[in-house]
């Protein structure tokens, strides 16, 4: 495992701060606001070609901030195995990504109390718009 530097470190907990602001933001709206909000939001990812849970959709639409609406969205990996790459410079979406239950391990060999329990991390999503084709380098052929 990679060790990060301290300004990696800094630069993962700024995000998270700012995430659990968003996703804080979020919850206090009221239910009609989210609805009304939620209903116009055309979030597709472009893994399975569906919809957004309401919660991500909000979240992005929370993020995209007067900027050009989002259509499609993949992670970094996703887009590469599009035949695209994204940016250089791109700041992409934060969303919640579910991971699973926890899963005993050799330090905790008991299973936590609801392991049943979905958990999520934070990931991050790029538009169509922040791509573009990848270029092929005909050096590494």
């Amino acid at each position: 495992m990679r060790k990060l530097t301290e300004a990696q470190i800094t630069a993962r907990d700024d995000r998270k701060l700012r995430f659990r602001a968003l996703v804080k933001e979020l919850a206090e709206l009221p239910e009609e606001e989210r609805t009304r909000r939620f209903s116009a939001l055309p979030f597709v990812k472009l893994s399975s070609g569906t919809a957004f849970s309401p919660s991500n959709a909000m979240l992005i639409a929370f993020q995209s901030g007067g900027k050009a609406v989002p259509t499609v969205l993949g992670g970094f990996a996703e887009w590469l195995k599009q035949g695209r790459a994204v940016r250089k410079g791109e700041h992409g979406y934060m969303v919640w990504v579910p991971i699973g239950a926890k899963k005993p391990t050799d330090e905790s060999p008991e299973l936590p109390q609801n392991s049943d329990d979905v958990h999520f991390i934070i990931g991050t999503v790029f538009d169509i718009s922040q791509t573009e084709p990848k270029q092929e380098n005909p050096d590494h052929e």
